[in-house]
């Protein structure tokens, strides 16, 4: 059973000539159980042994196909969602032309990430309604019912609930309106938080406020009103694409990103070996001693977990900075607007991570600098590493981290961007910018097959600004 982790699907989809073979048994297929439903999305693996979430495809099925056993429908707390119905489903020995394959194989996890943004909205607005509903409902109810010589609505108990109800729709309205908005606005990877935070804040909500309207019906547990039914629902929904859990967890991540500070020294992942590890006063200033521990001279380098935030951290640490203690990341909340902050566009002009602040710069004044090329030059011309001192050397490097800039990350970048992120899939874009990524790709190929590195035989800034950008390559 796939349960909160798609990762864990076990429904085989075998390719056998121009015939896929499917083999393995679904549950919760929600729909099927209606008449009217002619087809399946069936997600499987097709390849067990690719990357973790280049395993999974989908593929059409027909719901009249050889080997398909509807079981049974699966029950919520008592309910069978007739007709729509949440099915149990065998699948045994299914055959499917190769040509109902969605986008390819291996991109099935790509699919379910791409819609599921949308259809947790869709809950959320649902979810919304039916709370309206069911506040309306206990406040008519509260009205008119008398219970120890008065209407029940004139129970201060009921007084503090119903405006807690009402302050919590509207925060739960808000926050579905603001997740919206960005999707709108800057996609969903960047409003990932915001989807989280509202698929966990909505159906919680309204399980509390449906609640509140069965205690005031007393008979609101039967049948003959709808709050049971709803509640089933919304219950159902803290489970439904995605379990609060697994929601709360990718929130506290995000959260504790924000403010991340590492106290102490952290190995963190560079291109080759280990770099040195002393102090950076005593390294760049050999005359001045070791650091004075006092002395406020920690490099502060301003990024997000991407190619070119990586390629500055690597940087630092192989020019011989030590996390903690001579330099430390400061996140930039690209979702929250933080590049747009006045006290990061001093650091940053042109809006953009990576960018960097030395307050021991050249002649030991402080200096910032934006684009992590320029990042890259300047640390190499500090530290005399990672650049050759003769011309001939120096220049190859340039060409090839030139390459990287120019090349290597707008392209790769854009490839992904199409291939992965765009709400729309655009076929011009996704192959142009694929077949300019698998070009640059064989560019490298092709140089490393005749050079120990890419500027020759040294290693240079080129390795640590093209690396980041390569650990992506199955997307």
């Amino acid at each position: 059973m796939a349960s909160s982790d798609a990762t864990n699907i076990r429904c085989s989809i075998r390719r056998e000539g121009d015939e896929y073979v499917i083999n393995g048994r679904k549950w919760w297929s929600s729909g099927a159980g209606d008449p009217r439903c002619q087809i399946y999305i069936l997600m499987g693996k097709t390849n067990p042994d690719a990357g973790r979430h280049e395993q999974q495809s989908m593929v059409l099925v027909p719901a009249n196909t050889p080997g398909i056993t509807v079981v049974r429908p699966l029950t919520m707390f008592g309910w069978d969602d007739a007709p729509h119905g949440h099915m149990e489903i065998i699948l045994k020995d299914v055959r499917v032309p190769a040509s109902n394959i969605l986008l390819g194989e291996g991109r099935g996890f790509e699919i379910a990430q791409g819609r599921l943004g949308p259809d947790r909205i869709h809950h959320c607005m649902r979810t919304i309604g039916v709370a309206e509903r069911a506040l309306e409902l206990m406040c008519k109810r509260l009205n008119t019912r008398v219970a120890f010589g008065k209407e029940i609505a004139r129970h201060s108990i009921w007084h503090e609930r119903i405006a807690e109800a009402r302050c919590m729709i509207e925060q739960a309205r808000l926050l579905t309106l603001k997740a919206t908005y960005m999707m709108d606005t800057v996609g969903n990877k960047i409003a990932k938080a915001e989807i989280a935070m509202i698929k966990v804040v909505a159906p919680n909500m309204a399980c509390q406020i449906i609640d509140w309207a069965i205690q005031a019906h007393g008979g609101g547990v039967s049948g003959d009103f709808p709050l049971a039914f709803a509640y089933a629902h919304q219950r159902t929904l803290r489970l439904a694409d995605g379990p609060d859990e697994v929601h709360r967890s990718a929130i506290a991540k995000l959260e504790l990103a924000k403010h991340l500070t590492i106290p102490g020294e952290v190995e963190m992942p560079v291109a080759r070996g280990n770099s040195p590890r002393r102090p950076a006063a005593h390294l760049l200033h050999p005359s001045r001693g070791p650091a004075n521990p006092t002395e406020n001279c920690m490099i502060e380098a301003y990024s997000l977990v991407t190619p070119n935030g990586h390629k500055v951290h690597i940087m630092l640490e192989e020019c011989g900075f030590r996390e903690g203690k001579d330099w430390k990341a400061i996140p930039v909340n690209i979702g929250s607007g933080d590049q747009f902050k006045p006290e990061f566009l001093k650091i940053s002009p042109n809006n953009k991570i990576p960018a960097m602040v030395d307050p021991d710069g050249p002649d030991g004044k402080p200096i910032s600098i934006f684009e992590s090329g320029a990042i890259l030059l300047y640390l190499a011309g500090k530290t005399g590493k990672f650049l050759p001192k003769d011309v001939f050397g120096k220049y190859e490097a340039l060409e090839w981290l030139m390459f990287q800039m120019g090349g290597v990350g707008p392209m790769l970048g854009q490839a992904h961007h199409f291939r992965i992120y765009a709400p729309e899939k655009i076929e011009y874009a996704i192959n142009c910018y694929s077949n300019e990524a698998k070009r640059l790709y064989g560019v490298i190929d092709k140089r490393l097959s005749v050079s120990p590195h890419l500027a020759g035989k040294q290693y240079t800034i080129a390795e640590i600004a093209t690396f980041p950008w390569l650990g992506s390559w199955k997307n």
